[in-house]
């Protein structure tokens, strides 16, 4: 006894051994997406950015040989453009704006590609449960098809339904070779999002229990955030744009002559009489506008969306539960019809209309299964919950 108990552990840590939940599947996806890791760069571009930005011109040197009649003479000048304090803080404003937006934007992306992530395993989920189905489907026309056949042998059936049965097996069988095909379809549809060639067999299971009850976040969407930093941006290049001198040019410069030495020091600035910062400013104003029209509608949307999530994952409870209870009884009425015609009571046609309604159900709540999961992820995008 012990022995057979500790070859039944064995099997079952094998099995665990040889697959991977999806929540490990997850972990590598965004340590390993070429997507993601590219997405992230874009926060260090936008920190190079800025320090680009924010750096100083070099200083310019001149210097030349003067010629007299009986001598001669040189100078030499430098050259440094010193930015006006105002301005600065205004363009390091603009900059750490800047730096937000990529880092919003960054988990903008990432909590998209968390979002297609979860819809494509579902899709596998549903395509690979199917295929049980299907199998579950394929055993019990096999069980219909041997009972015809005893009853055949037993001179009590006839070969129409014997027929009927085997016409019925090869029809499953068919239909599960081809949703092999839909499934790996769908595997490497899987594995292409997360820059994997292969991969340890996955578990199929669906993310979120439909009868689980959840909590609803507060956080706010990732859209809405990447649309807030826009908003702070537009608002800081208007800063920038409204400032008019920018930059003071510092001049020094030394020039000996023949009979003389003179140091000279000077300042020259740039009069901004044919600037376009007043359009450049009047653009960002529009640009402001725009962005706060698309956000607000955005909040509105979203807040309506996670109404209707909330109710329809509510009736989707409801459905399942009710689903489960039809199924408990289908399953105790296919028993009593396979009993029955194993007698010789009832009809072939009977017992295959009570299967076909009983998988039918069972491919209800399949269906009730996916739909609530792919809704709770698209709840989750909106609320915030991938704002990882």
């Amino acid at each position: 006894m012990k022995v057979i108990l500790l070859l039944i552990a064995l099997s079952i840590w094998l099995l665990a051994d040889t697959t991977m939940s999806f929540k490990e599947f997850k972990k590598e996806a965004l340590k390993n997406s070429n997507t993601i890791n590219a997405q992230k760069l874009s926060i260090d571009i936008a920190l190079q950015d800025a320090d680009i930005s924010q750096s100083y011109a070099n200083p310019s040197i001149e210097a030349g040989k003067n010629r007299f009649k009986d001598d001669s003479g040189w100078q030499v000048g430098i050259s440094q453009s010193i930015r006006l304090p105002g301005f600065g803080s205004d363009l390091k404003n603009l900059n750490n704006s800047k730096i937000e937006l990529s880092k919003a934007t960054f988990l903008q992306q990432k909590a998209l590609f968390i979002r297609e992530l979860e819809s494509r395993y579902i899709d596998f989920v549903y395509q690979e449960q199917t295929l049980l189905l299907l199998k579950k489907e394929l055993k019990l026309a096999k069980e219909i098809e041997n009972i015809s056949k005893n009853r055949l042998q037993n001179g009590v059936g006839t070969k129409a339904n014997h027929l009927r049965a085997s016409i019925e097996t090869n029809s499953v069988e068919t239909k599960f070779f081809s949703q092999k095909q839909n499934v790996n379809s769908y595997y490497f549809k899987l594995l292409e999002l997360v820059s994997k060639t292969k991969s340890k067999p996955l578990e199929a299971r669906f993310i979120y229990p439909v009868l689980e009850d959840f909590n609803s976040s507060k956080n706010s969407n990732p859209t809405i955030n990447k649309m807030q930093k826009v908003k702070q941006l537009l608002k800081d290049e208007i800063e920038v744009a409204n400032n008019g001198i920018k930059s003071i040019d510092i001049l020094a410069g030394y020039e000996k002559e023949p009979d003389d030495k003179i140091l000279s020091l000077g300042a020259s600035i740039t009069l901004p009489i044919f600037t376009t910062s007043k359009e450049i400013s009047g653009l960002a104003r529009i640009k402001q506008r725009q962005n706060a029209y698309k956000l607000e509608q955005l909040k509105i949307s979203e807040k309506l969306q996670k109404k209707a999530l909330l109710k329809s994952l509510s009736t989707l409870k409801e459905q399942y539960s009710s689903l489960l209870t039809q199924q408990e009884a289908q399953k105790n009425l296919l028993n009593l019809y396979q009993e029955g015609y194993k007698i010789s009571k009832g009809s072939l046609l009977e017992l295959i209309d009570v299967k076909n309604r009983l998988l039918q159900t069972s491919k209800d709540l399949l269906d009730t299964n996916r739909d609530a999961n792919m809704q709770r992820i698209q709840l989750n995008y909106i609320q915030g919950t991938y704002n990882e």
